[in-house]
């Protein structure tokens, strides 16, 4: 689906977001957009919440032998394991509610 919408930029450099394109993608107030400026157009998505993976096996790393992460090599294979591990335990706190 394509929808297009002209808008005015006011002085301050805003723009009002049409509410059914905020409606269409599940949008509320307070939600955090990702913006980025391409060549010759500005991009708006909708923000979605990523875990960076390889930081936050570095800061168990950290909490758990008490050493800087980049003492540690954390390779591809490892990063993946974790994502399973992760996944596998958040399906088991699920079941249990």
């Amino acid at each position: 689906m394509k929808l297009y919408s002209v808008r005015k930029i006011d002085k301050l450099g805003r723009i009002c977001i049409p509410k059914e394109y905020t409606k269409i993608l599940d949008m509320k107030e307070d939600d955090y957009i990702d913006i980025q400026l391409s060549e010759n157009e500005i991009v708006l998505k909708k923000h979605k919440q990523t875990i960076n993976y390889g930081m936050l096996i570095s800061n168990i790393l950290v909490q758990e032998k008490g050493t800087e992460y980049k003492d540690y090599l954390i390779t591809n294979e490892d990063i993946s394991n974790f994502k399973l591990l992760i996944n596998h335990f958040i399906l088991e706190m699920i079941k249990k509610k």
